[in-house]
């Protein structure tokens, strides 16, 4: 009788070790928005880049869209600083085209090449 009560916690305890070791996508997705939550309104782009690669692999919509959410931090878009930025370079802009003034501000230029910044 001991043998078996002893055998049986053994197992329950393996059991519950090895299904608490994988890590859920939905648990990778709230740490990765806990952390971008964690970062303020002027975050730099290695702390975002950090935060996103808890979900690297994660293909589910959750991810995209933390990744895209990521991306705008990284561009300054959290501290509402590039809105009033592009909005002042539509008033101030003396050519004949204040769209594009509006969209030189707007552009993504935080990663490297222009396929990585479009890609976000």
């Amino acid at each position: 009788m001991k043998f078996f009560l002893l055998a049986s916690l053994l197992l329950a305890t393996s059991f519950a070790t090895l299904s608490c070791g994988s890590q859920k996508d939905a648990d990778k997705i709230g740490d990765a928005q806990l952390c971008l939550d964690k970062l303020g309104s002027s975050p730099a782009s290695s702390d975002v880049d950090d935060c996103i690669s808890k979900i690297s692999g994660v293909s589910s919509a959750g991810a995209e869209t933390l990744r895209c959410t990521a991306g705008f931090m990284k561009e300054g878009f959290a501290s509402g600083k590039r809105f009033i930025d592009a909005l002042s370079s539509v008033d101030n802009n003396t050519s004949s085209s204040s769209t594009l003034a509006l969209m030189g501000v707007l552009t993504f230029t935080a990663d490297s090449t222009v396929t990585k910044n479009y890609s976000v």
